[in-house]
């Protein structure tokens, strides 16, 4: 079973910057928040691409939005990394839970290995 660290590698491994609308483009989530280059936005897109044939890519894109979706500013006026996380645990379980069963039975996927 992947633990929520290996979780959150996966899906910044897939996103490789801050994600949204097309996975790539939405930008800064926090008004701090660091502005993404077109540099950054374009790599993220050659690397969603270069995974979306791979099994568990859907359920990967799945929890992915989920933590995204579920991002915490801090006080500080950027993204929050633990705040984050705890609220994506809260909220994320099933879609965590589809990604756990894929790469249950494609454990050799990339998208599956923690950290990778």
């Amino acid at each position: 079973m992947k633990t929520w660290a290996g979780i959150l590698t996966m899906a910044v491994m897939l996103c490789a910057s801050a994600c949204g609308g097309d996975l790539c483009s939405k930008g800064k989530f926090c008004a701090n928040d660091p502005q993404d280059t077109q540099a950054t936005i374009d790599q993220c897109r050659a690397n969603v691409s270069a995974k979306q044939s791979l099994p568990c890519y859907a359920e990967t894109l799945g929890v992915t939005n989920c933590i995204l979706d579920n991002r915490v500013c801090g006080a500080d006026g950027k993204a929050d990394d633990t705040l984050s996380t705890n609220k994506a645990k809260t909220n994320c379980s099933t879609a965590a839970t589809n990604w756990q069963n894929c790469c249950a039975k494609n454990p050799t996927s990339t998208l599956c290995v923690d950290g990778g």
